[in-house]
């Protein structure tokens, strides 16, 4: 006989209807078969492990943490199967009066009203009711590491990409990379993660899929349009002003070009403004003048500017044009 008070039975026949229809009509024969025994509960803590004889004899495992019960096995499947199904129905029986059930329809509890979260209730079970079910392993792998992020790091306005990796199943490294998630720091979980959904969407990293199915995207938006707008305004006004100095040429002194013409080619000089003769540009030079002019910082007078483009080509700038290249002419 197992001790379990009206939470444990309520909480279990949730947790039957959480499990998947197969696991459940299969356990449902399973159980009317008589094929569950040894059914022992846990001399501490809350459950209870039993002997379901299937394909092979397995031993089943289903434990009572935090408001919830999670069913293993030792049959391939390895938890929540029809094994658990079998043993958690057996434990129902002998904890109650049986309900009778139709040979055609799977164990199910009675109707009941998905419960009212509070404010500061867990990810993990905010995303249970509204999947409707337990979340499997990549999912609870993700909400609680949601949780840990509300619990240890919300003051934080940077944190470690390392502890978003249980959510977006990156590979981890040991690259010390700070990210910013939130502007001020959340003030319960669930808003804990609806700044990463809105961070997992801007860069586009991936998740468990279901949990952004479940997600109100309205309730991002009213939490972080205003935040990612001023995000997006300041980038852009760093982006102008950095083209705007870049384009400005200031009072930089201004170079004038020429070009010489001897026996074997075209070699281009440059005179500083002031300066008495024009000089050969040395390759080292053409290079930095080169960059200046990507930049648009290039000071150059207004004549200068038509022999710059002759040498300046992009692909295959040089200062010095042989005769025999087609080009030169």
């Amino acid at each position: 006989m197992t001790d379990l008070t009206q939470e444990h039975l309520d909480a279990l026949q949730q947790y039957l209807d959480s499990l998947d229809k197969g696991a459940r009509q299969r356990g449902l024969g399973y159980f009317e078969k008589d094929r569950v025994k040894n059914l022992d509960p846990y001399k501490r803590g809350v459950g209870f492990r039993a002997d379901v004889t299937g394909t092979n004899l397995y031993r089943v495992k289903l434990r009572f943490t935090e408001g919830e019960w999670d069913g293993e096995c030792s049959c391939p499947v390895g938890f929540d199967c029809k094994h658990c199904c079998a043993a958690a129905l057996q434990a129902l029986a002998e904890s109650v009066e049986p309900t009778a059930l139709a040979d055609d329809e799977p164990p199910t509890a009675a109707p009941h009203e998905t419960p009212k979260r509070g404010a500061d209730a867990k990810v993990a079970v905010i995303f249970a009711d509204r999947l409707g079910r337990k979340l499997n392993a990549d999912e609870k792998r993700a909400a609680n590491a949601v949780d840990n992020l509300f619990q240890w790091h919300r003051e934080a306005r940077f944190i470690s990409d390392l502890l978003l990796a249980p959510i977006t199943q990156a590979r981890s490294s040991w690259d010390y990379n700070l990210v910013e998630v939130w502007p001020t720091e959340p003030q319960t979980p669930w808003e804990t993660w609806l700044y990463i959904a809105a961070y997992l969407r801007r860069n586009k990293n991936a998740c468990p899929p279901t949990l952004l199915q479940v997600t109100d995207w309205a309730e991002v938006e009213a939490l972080t349009a205003s935040w990612e707008r001023t995000q997006r305004v300041e980038e852009w006004r760093t982006w102008l002003e950095t083209v705007a100095d870049r384009a400005e040429p200031g009072s930089a002194e201004l170079t004038q070009l020429r070009v010489r013409l001897t026996e074997k080619g075209a070699q281009l000089e440059s005179r500083r403004t002031g300066a008495a003769d024009f000089s050969g540009i040395k390759a080292n030079v053409f290079v930095q003048m080169t960059s200046a002019a990507h930049q648009g910082q290039l000071a150059l007078d207004e004549p200068s500017l038509a022999v710059w483009q002759v040498f300046y080509t992009g692909f295959d700038s040089r200062v010095f044009r042989p005769y025999a290249e087609p080009d030169t002419a």
